[in-house]
């Protein structure tokens, strides 16, 4: 979701809808719809069915998203190793919100194999 061409798209169609007041309104319409779509994952779709994530975990989540488009904007003109100088530093901040991978993994089980243990 938050990575390729696709992110970085949308990230600058957000920096031009700061400008201009048409554009703007459209692309409003565009988080809800992610933020929809990623608590439908979380949730493991099917109507919540599963809960893969609680609300901490989902923040973090956004936290990260967060991080990742303000790096987006602020770093693009840097060379790609200061880019990713950048991302490190702050990946290993943003590990300290999530739980441990095998936590994670667990999770991702649970959701996969519809609920069963």
């Amino acid at each position: 979701m938050h990575n390729g061409p696709n992110c970085i798209a949308t990230v600058e169609l957000w920096v031009v809808a700061r400008t201009d007041e048409e554009l703007r309104r459209k692309v409003s319409g565009v988080e809800p719809v992610s933020m929809s779509t990623l608590r439908d994952v979380a949730d493991g779709g099917a109507g919540g069915a599963v809960e893969l994530v609680d609300d901490e975990l989902l923040d973090a989540v956004v936290t990260a998203m967060d991080a990742m488009r303000g790096l987006l904007i602020s770093a693009w003109h840097l060379p790609a190793r200061q880019r990713s100088a950048r991302w490190h530093r702050a990946r290993e901040r943003l590990r300290l919100l999530f739980p441990p991978p095998e936590q994670v993994v667990a999770a991702v089980r649970r959701v996969t194999a519809g609920g069963r243990d």
